[in-house]
């Protein structure tokens, strides 16, 4: 009698054992087979994919001005960017993104990453150039006119400090040189040639205000001048008032003083009385005795 639960026991126990088995066999050959299937999906997907990140060179492309590919277009902006660099992310080129083991990834896979990764990194260069062109727009009371020529007429802000523009001038090392890194410079330039003439007025300025008594009416009219120079209207309406203010503290006049000689105007000489001679249109007769007598 008490072999028979130990029998029954005994086979139902067998009987899950079995049941385990045939789900973990399952478990596994399913898994195998979705593998597989993910491998085939990476390699079928590898010429969709490819016409897609040549879309999205030639859209990359399309942010430049020229062939040379290194100046960028006026209305592009980070926006634009962004959005390419959105579609460049969905394109899996990956393991991890196909969920499989690294030596399973396809060759023509492989071969996509690595243009994903020149794609990435080219647009990343566009949206450096970008910022330091925005950097380079706070340098000027308004924006760059042109990021394809160098245009000198910009005017630098009042407040604009000489940290601005060795700012971008070290952010400009990491960028390989060429049209773009050249226009940039010539830029920074023209907004560190204005800030010397403003700072080496102040710096006058600075003097004059400390020691008034120092300030002559030739200091007064060589500021003058070089102020006039400056092409911030109002850099030099500033600066003018801090001229007029030394000058009123010196009791300097501002005016050019009138001349005190006064002009000399020589007498004019009466001419010469000369008596006139008559002018005879012949010669006159003289008369002879010969002459009185015939």
């Amino acid at each position: 009698m008490s072999k028979k639960p130990n029998v029954k026991l005994a086979g139902v126990m067998l009987a899950a054992i079995l049941a385990i088995g045939i789900c973990v066999v399952g478990y596994r050959l399913a898994n195998n087979r979705q593998y597989q299937e993910r491998v085939a999906y990476a390699s079928s997907t590898a010429t969709s994919q490819k016409g897609k990140m040549q879309e999205l060179k030639k859209k990359l492309t399309g942010l430049y001005v020229g062939d040379e590919q290194e100046l960028i277009k006026e209305n592009v902006s980070q926006e634009d960017v962004r959005q390419i660099s959105s579609e460049v992310h969905e394109i899996n080129t990956t393991a991890e993104d196909f969920q499989i083991e690294e030596n399973a990834v396809p060759e023509q896979v492989q071969e996509l990453d690595q243009e994903k990764q020149e794609l990435n990194e080219e647009l990343a260069d566009i949206s450096d150039k970008l910022q330091v062109q925005e950097q380079t727009d706070n340098l000027f009371t308004e924006d760059v006119v042109s990021w394809q020529s160098f245009e000198d007429e910009m005017i630098i802000k009042e407040k604009l400090k000489k940290e601005a523009v060795s700012d971008i001038n070290e952010t400009l090392s990491f960028f390989d040189e060429g049209a773009w890194v050249d226009l940039v410079k010539d830029y920074t330039a023209s907004a560190s040639e204005q800030l010397d003439e403003r700072n080496e007025i102040q710096n006058q300025l600075n003097e004059y205000e400390e020691e008034p008594e120092s300030f002559t009416y030739e200091n007064n009219l060589s500021l003058e001048e070089q102020i006039n120079q400056i092409s911030s209207d109002d850099i030099r309406s500033s600066l003018e008032d801090r001229l007029d203010a030394i000058a009123e503290e010196a009791e300097i006049s501002t005016e050019t003083p009138a001349s005190t000689e006064e002009e000399y105007a020589p007498e004019s000489e009466e001419p010469a009385y000369t008596e006139e001679i008559p002018e005879y249109s012949e010669a006159p007769t003289i008369e002879t005795e010969k002459n009185i007598y015939q």
